[in-house]
């Protein structure tokens, strides 16, 4: 899902040249804003949601959101609650 909403966001996938196998397992992706910045895309992304994104395509799974419902809570919060992560327990990103 989180690398779904970052092509919305971006117009491209996290990683869409080269290795893209290696890319996925061993690179972190680059930061939506830098992503829009590198393209020259003008989209206001406001960065509770930045951040719900990239920690859903977080390489440790502990950082990943727990589920939609999660993801959910804190796009309602707007970032000011709490991201509930996949071993049950919240974290501000």
């Amino acid at each position: 899902m989180g690398a779904s909403i970052y092509e919305l966001l971006t117009s491209r996938p996290p990683f869409f040249t080269g290795d893209l196998t290696y890319q996925i397992i061993n690179k972190v992706p680059q930061p939506i804003m830098e992503r829009l910045a590198e393209y020259g895309i003008t989209n206001e992304v406001p960065d509770h949601i930045c951040e719900m994104v990239m920690a859903c395509i977080s390489k440790e799974s502990d950082r990943r959101p727990q589920d939609a419902q999660a993801i959910s809570a804190w796009i309602r919060s707007r970032g000011q609650g709490e991201l509930v992560v996949a071993d049950n327990s919240a974290t501000t990103v």
